[in-house]
């Protein structure tokens, strides 16, 4: 035996164990009736599954890719003492002598950081619903990609989106920097801005900035308060 590779029948030839161990995540050589011919090391656990009658859902994949010749792929969750486990799963026939390859990622870390960033992207619109405070957003070409729904000043909040922040800061250039486009987090910064109607508002801002994955300004977000009798009428 490999210290790659599971060899459950003999015979499996040098390329096929070659494919298992190259491939990264979870990997079978399966006959045409679904038996187990070899497994990669990640592959192990899996195969002591099916042998035990586990996860069906893999036999009816091979068995659709035998009568349909052609590649199929499911999704199949395995509960287990640490919650659920869910795999995709391709199987690819006519792999060597007649065989199929059963190749599996484990998609459960990425689902479970997608539905969490579903959850917080959700608990954060709840939150500018219901907060006192004017919440932005504002994108790496400088636009407000995000504001609360209600609107502020006498806009709507489709009003604003899309739009520079500059177009509504009164005399935007004597600030250094803008806080929307601050690369660094700013706090109680005082500015004049333009309310739909054409009067002024003195609001306080609070921002900090966005950072890409190579740590490049890629944004900034905050909110605004506005001072009471803070505004004016032209």
């Amino acid at each position: 035996m490999s210290d790659k590779t599971s060899k459950s029948n003999g015979g499996m030839n040098g390329s096929a164990e070659q494919f298992l161990a190259g491939y990264p995540d979870a990997a079978l050589l399966v006959g045409r009736d679904g038996t187990v011919l070899a497994a990669s090391q990640k592959g192990i656990t899996l195969e002591t599954l099916l042998r035990h009658g586990g996860a069906p859902e893999v036999p009816a994949l091979v068995l659709q890719a035998v009568q349909e010749g052609t590649i199929t792929a499911g999704t199949v969750a395995l509960r287990g003492t640490r919650g659920t486990v869910v795999l995709d799963v391709s199987v690819v026939p006519e792999v060597f002598d007649g065989h199929l390859a059963v190749l599996v990622r484990d998609m459960t870390l990425e689902r479970n950081l997608r539905a969490a960033l579903v959850a917080s992207r959700e608990r954060y619109k709840d939150l500018a619903e219901v907060a006192n405070d004017f919440v932005w957003e504002v994108g790496a070409d400088g636009t407000f990609s995000f504001v609360s729904p209600s609107g502020t000043l006498g806009f709507r909040s489709a009003d604003l989106m899309g739009h520079r922040p500059e177009e509504i800061v009164v005399d935007a250039d004597t600030y250094s920097p803008l806080p929307f486009l601050s690369e660094q987090p700013l706090r109680d910064v005082e500015l004049s801005l333009r309310r739909a109607d054409g009067g002024e508002a003195r609001v306080v801002v609070a921002c900090r900035p966005i950072l890409s994955e190579s740590n490049e300004w890629a944004g900034n977000r905050g909110v605004w308060r506005e001072i009471a009798g803070g505004s004016t009428q032209n």
